[in-house]
């Protein structure tokens, strides 16, 4: 009888989620080779949509293999070891019986996709201007070079390795976090603040990483959020220790408004653009400007024409008076 999921079972499933989204966007880049309506309804670019999912699946895969891969030793009082066991489950002794098949897959997950896809975003910037070497001829093909401009196109020319690097910066912090061996947290968060601050000085020293400034803008901003969390919440453990969890949550939640605010930004951002409706406030304004100009330039000319009919009849008026008062003193 099936008495629910396990670790074991949840193991396995955290696996088979990145895969169905590889197959179905493997099976979107089938399709999209065929004219047909079911090409037309993927897009132009459906190259770039694979790039985003096996980014989105990198993250999961990576963090289901470091788990799986994660033991703990069983010891008695004496100090004397008595097993190695799963560190998910203790009831799984590792790499015996079950675990087995589970420790395989992660393996080959970890060789087959974690390690190259993290290598070919770090260096095939590299890889591509060192294509004339029989080694690295593969990469010539216009496929490669086509799937490496979804990743490459927002930053500078010397700084293509940027998205590997964020994606070495990630499995490090995951190491970091699978080998501290009395879980603490104080030791992730003071490896979290410190690789965060080398990736802004890293930014800083660089003089950006981006085509558009205000990319390096947006990135920096995330990365001090990020930092104010690590250093906060350090700080008040330390300090306070675990129990005092005030501090914490404040920080927590300031933190994910203002992410949610920023995310919440880009997103109008993109839908103004896409459909053009900040072009279309843009037109309403410079009519608006025009009309209110016109609107100036017509009241200026109607005033100047009445200041000039006004200014001819007074001088009718005066000259006729003075007229008048000649005709009267030279009759006398």
């Amino acid at each position: 009888l099936f008495n629910g999921l396990d670790m074991y079972a949840k193991a396995w499933l955290q696996f088979l989620f990145p895969a169905y989204i590889l197959l179905l966007v493997a099976l979107m880049i089938s399709i999209s080779n065929y004219p047909s309506w079911a090409s037309k309804m993927l897009g132009t670019n459906p190259v770039a949509i694979l790039a985003t999912l096996i980014l989105l699946s990198f993250n999961n895969l990576s963090e289901v293999v470091i788990h799986v891969l994660s033991y703990s030793r069983l010891e008695y009082l004496s100090g004397e070891v008595k097993s190695t066991v799963w560190w998910y489950d203790g009831n799984i002794t590792y790499l015996e019986g079950r675990h087995i098949p589970l420790f395989i897959f992660a393996v080959l997950v970890s060789v087959l996709f974690i390690i190259p896809y993290t290598l070919l975003l770090l260096l095939g910037h590299w890889l591509q201007a060192k294509s004339d070497l029989v080694v690295f001829s593969w990469i010539r093909n216009p496929k490669w070079k086509y799937f490496l401009d979804n990743y490459h196109a927002p930053y500078k020319k010397n700084h293509r390795y940027w998205p590997g690097l964020l994606l070495v910066a990630r499995l490090v912090l995951m190491l970091i976090s699978a080998l501290n061996p009395v879980n603490d947290p104080a030791v992730n968060l003071m490896a979290m603040a410190l690789l965060i601050a080398l990736l802004l000085m890293w930014m800083v020293v660089s003089g950006g990483i981006y085509k558009n400034r205000h990319l390096d803008t947006l990135e920096a901003s995330f990365f001090l959020n990020l930092l104010l969390v690590a250093v906060v919440t350090f700080y008040n453990i330390s300090k306070y220790g675990r129990e005092s969890i005030a501090l914490q949550q404040a920080v927590g939640y300031s933190s994910v408004s203002l992410f949610l605010l920023t995310f919440v930004a880009i997103v109008l951002k993109h839908l103004m653009q896409g459909t053009r409706f900040e072009k279309k406030v843009s037109q309403s304004l410079k009519y608006l400007l025009h009309w209110s100009s016109r609107r100036e330039n017509s009241f200026n000319e109607n005033y100047v024409n009445g200041s000039e009919q006004r200014t001819y009849g007074t001088t009718v008026v005066t000259l006729g008076e003075s007229d008048a008062l000649l005709s009267t003193f030279t009759h006398r």
